[in-house]
């Protein structure tokens, strides 16, 4: 959850998108206090996108993924095909998926692909998180 626009401080940006990652992603039921303890928190600061002139200079691991056309938009963090273990191709097919576009939709001269890198930041301090979390089951 987050925004694309950089539209105010950065500080308020991230605190926007914690209480919509926290309480409005409608993938996951809300965090709950007793939840608040075990969580990790992870921030991606993109940089500009730049238009994708061929499959061949995108770099997994250094890239994330901007597909559009007409009101379709798919976005994947940089991290995210390296976490897969994605090729080129698949990333490009997922982030396409991720757009509700057919998977080769990116071979589409009508597709905006664009690429992007990001600075990470994540929670320094996730020993607590990791001893409690449950050792099956989603992470």
């Amino acid at each position: 959850m987050g925004t694309l626009a950089a539209d105010g401080p950065l500080e308020a940006a991230v605190a926007r998108a914690a209480v919509a990652a926290g309480t409005g992603d409608p993938r996951f039921a809300p965090v709950e206090d007793d939840e608040i303890d075990l969580m990790e928190i992870e921030i991606s600061v993109l940089s500009a996108m730049s238009e994708l002139g061929s499959a061949d200079h995108l770099e997994i691991g250094r890239h994330g993924l901007h597909v559009s056309r007409e009101a379709h938009r798919g976005l994947l963090l940089p991290q995210v095909a390296s976490e897969h273990g994605w090729d080129r191709e698949q990333f490009l097919a997922q982030a396409c998926l991720k757009a509700d576009l057919p998977r080769e939709a990116w071979r589409d001269p009508t597709t905006l692909v664009k690429t992007f890198t990001a600075l990470v930041f994540r929670d320094p301090d996730t020993s607590a998180a990791d001893a409690a979390r449950p050792k099956s089951g989603p992470a």
